[in-house]
């Protein structure tokens, strides 16, 4: 049996990570809501790091779900996540389409995966980019046909 890999500080959600991990994951109302209140006595609005910013829209969906009260800053910070992942998505399809003409097999993953799949709600996780997943022996033939496409990538990537 291997042994187990010691634990790192940075394995490990801060006080102010856990309690929005609560305000979002929580089946009962009064202690998700105490968990919310609880990271918002500590973290400003507007000074959540970039790993709390993006619990943020799991909190709101939670704790209307428990029947919370509907808090603004919350709301807002799903209705930017649902914009920004609705036009990222919009940008992918395009390419997604470009590979299936190729045929070129595709998967997306991560964010986009979990987005589509699991939450079946454009808000609830915030992502940057779409990841698209293509067979090795073709990436070549991917990025020739997503550049045909129009497409241009970060010529300071190395894949």
């Amino acid at each position: 049996m291997r042994p187990r890999r010691p634990r790192v500080q940075a394995d490990m959600p801060g006080e102010t990570e856990t309690l929005l991990l609560k305000a979002a994951g929580l089946s009962e109302a009064e202690p998700a809501l105490l968990a919310w209140r609880g990271f918002r006595e500590r973290v400003g609005e507007g000074k959540e790091s970039l790993v709390e910013r993006r619990l943020l829209p799991l909190a709101l969906r939670n704790l209307l779900k428990l029947g919370c009260p509907r808090d603004s800053y919350l709301v807002k910070a799903y209705a930017e996540s649902f914009s920004s992942n609705a036009a990222l998505l919009n940008e992918a399809g395009p390419a997604l389409e470009a590979l299936h003409h190729a045929r070129i097999p595709t998967m997306v993953l991560k964010g986009t995966a979990l987005l589509l799949a699991h939450y079946r709600d454009l808000g609830a996780r915030p992502m940057s980019d779409p990841d698209i997943l293509v067979p090795e022996a073709r990436v070549g033939e991917a990025l020739d046909v997503l550049q045909a496409a129009g497409w241009r990538g970060d010529t300071s990537r190395r894949w």
